[in-house]
């Protein structure tokens, strides 16, 4: 979904999830990206349990159609508009992902993303 403001003084998100035990992706989308572009981040989130994630910013990886871009740019945190979940392991039937919340946080005991 669309966010309100900018993570310009954040440097991870924090998401609350009880999964399925099945592989999933936190993406995200800046203005500038083209389309099938996202900054990606990988979850396991446990099955029938909530577990907390915290996600460093400076650990998404910009993909094309889910495939890695070895030659792409840092995510400017300020410019994310977009946030969503996907399932991508390629196995076919149902799924269950919950979602407890997602906050935009900064962590003193993360490393500090470069910014333009």
């Amino acid at each position: 979904g669309g966010l309100e403001g900018d993570l310009e003084h954040c440097n991870a998100l924090r998401i609350r999830l009880k999964g399925d035990g099945r592989i999933y992706y936190v993406n995200l989308r800046t203005e500038a990206l083209r389309q099938g572009d996202l900054y990606q981040t990988l979850i396991k989130p446990p099955a029938g349990e909530w577990k907390d994630f915290v996600l460093p910013l400076g650990n998404f990886q910009l993909t094309h159609y889910g495939m890695i871009n070895v030659n792409g740019v840092a995510m400017n945190p300020r410019s994310v508009v977009c946030f969503g979940v996907s399932i991508q392991d390629g196995k076919e039937g149902p799924f269950e992902l919950m979602v407890g919340g997602v906050d935009a946080i900064r962590d003193p005991s993360l490393p500090e993303l470069e910014r333009d």
